[in-house]
């Protein structure tokens, strides 16, 4: 029996934690099977507050104000009891790669940074001599397994770990350290070959997030306010200390802040003080966005960001519900995310610097006439891209490669786009691999693409129709790519 989604909200004691854990509690592939999810606040596996699905396996929690959501399916769950010690271990989700977790609203609750622990569970390990008892994990779009010592390995898909034991270890546990905004974790499929012989299991336990992120918010709340100011030493007038923490902002109603120039802080999470829609918009002044570098707009509120924005890395865009405005000048090395990003008239994203696209999620960009996103650096584009205006691909003879959630597929990678893509350098590339070839469903919208000389759009093998105008210049190209390399 299949366990359908599942949505939970995080009770509000557990509101700013410093930890949020999840165990999949007992079930069974049965017609009477109940999943239950705990949420506890505590380093051992005790004190949980149980939240039990309904006899359809499909509920929705409302637990309290935190904010903090999850979303979880499996095929179904399983418990294993004997000799088991630790209550982690006696439930799990089962099995194998149609499991998927999902917690948002992390950002809202100050979790900047964290790093998540997998517990992994069994009753049916594999039986033949060395084969490892589960398979590895894909967090925020990253192939993780285990180190043996509890820590993750990157990049790696090969199977991990003891089944059927009694308490927690690093036989059954491993951390993926440095995430940031939203988390997702699959379990990956296990595919039966040579050194694979027995079927490692894909079961999933429970979860624990321990937030590491060391700064501090400085809050402040405002009321239809037109006159607030941001300065190097006050936000809305609350001491502010320059480089030092986020800014965390509570509206109500429409306001307005100036912002001065040299304004630093790691994030700015906004959140609306009630059901009503609320909005804030900065103008003026610059914006540097330091180490997790995040942008939050609670649901219902409206976040516009008139201001220079810098940010010498990925900047996460919160999937808070809300809707983020750039209206202003941004120059960052990337965006990752689950947000509602818009870039105004007048308004342009230019990523540039070193660092590439974050793996994972993508923020949905949406382009007025006007407003310009410019790439200057090779990267995977992975955002769905709609609206009227300008996407600018100047690499020089780097390749920004359009990889739907990073996946390699690109199809609905520009759904209902009807501005202009300007190839003016390097080679926009459509998909990865096999995902690259004839696909009838893939477009690239409505508009014009334009190829400067001795730029490319780059096409996998097979039949694949564009009905935009094509500009070309001289010595301009549309090659074929075939395969995950040039």
């Amino acid at each position: 029996m299949g366990l359908a989604l599942l949505t939970c909200a995080v009770p509000a004691a557990f509101a700013d934690s410093k930890t949020i854990s999840i165990n999949f509690t007992s079930g069974q592939n049965t017609n009477t099977y109940d999943a239950g999810v705990d949420w506890y606040d505590a380093a051992d596996h005790t004190g949980s507050t149980v939240i039990t699905a309904d006899s359809d396996h499909d509920a929705s929690y409302q637990g309290g104000g935190s904010g903090v959501t999850l979303n979880y399916s499996a095929k179904n769950s399983w418990r294993y009891t004997d000799s088991v010690t630790d209550n982690m271990l006696k439930g799990y989700l089962d099995d194998g790669s149609g499991i998927t977790i999902s917690l948002t609203g992390l950002l809202q609750q100050g979790f900047l940074s964290y790093d998540v622990t997998i517990y992994a569970a069994s009753d049916n390990p594999p039986t033949n001599e060395g084969v490892k008892a589960f398979s590895s994990k894909n967090v925020n779009g990253i192939d993780y397994s285990s180190n043996g010592s509890g820590q993750a390995v990157s990049n790696s898909t090969e199977a991990w770990g003891v089944g059927k034991t009694g308490s927690v270890s690093n036989d059954n546990s491993f951390t993926v350290s440095g995430l940031s905004g939203d988390l997702t974790i699959k379990s990956n499929a296990v595919v039966l070959g040579a050194t694979n012989p027995d079927k490692p299991r894909g079961s999933i336990a429970g979860i624990k997030l321990t937030n590491t992120y060391a700064g501090a918010p400085i809050e402040s709340s405002l009321n239809n306010s037109a006159d607030a100011t941001w300065t190097q030493s006050l936000l809305a007038g609350k001491d502010w200390t320059n480089g030092s923490g986020y800014a965390r902002l509570t509206l109500t109603g429409d306001n307005t802040m100036t912002v001065s120039d040299g304004i630093i802080t790691d994030a700015i999470i906004a959140s609306g003080s009630g059901g009503d829609a609320s909005s804030l918009t900065l103008n003026g002044g610059s914006i540097t966005l330091n180490g997790p570098a995040a942008l939050s707009a609670g649901t219902g509120v409206t976040l516009t960001i008139n201001s220079d924005l810098t940010a010498n890395s990925v900047v996460n865009i919160d999937g808070a519900g809300g809707h983020i405005v750039i209206g202003g000048q941004a120059n960052v090395s990337g965006l990752s995310g689950n947000g509602n990003l818009s870039v105004a008239s007048g308004g342009q994203i230019t990523i540039s610097g070193t660092a590439a696209l974050a793996s994972g999620p993508s923020p949905s960009v949406a382009l007025d006439k006007g407003g310009k996103v410019n790439i200057q650096l090779g990267m995977t584009w992975s955002n769905v891209t709609s609206g009227n205006g300008q996407f600018i691909v100047d690499a020089g003879g780097q390749t920004v490669t359009v990889s739907r959630g990073g996946e390699g597929a690109w199809e609905n990678s520009f759904a209902g786009f009807t501005g202009t893509i300007d190839i003016r350098s390097g080679t926009l590339r459509l998909g990865l691999g096999d995902q690259a070839k004839s696909n009838t469903a893939a477009s690239l919208g409505s508009g014009t693409v334009k190829i400067a000389s001795d730029a490319s759009l780059g096409l996998g093998a097979g039949n694949i129709t564009l009905t935009n105008e094509m500009q070309l210049a001289d010595r301009a190209s549309i090659k074929v790519i075939d395969g995950s390399a040039e």
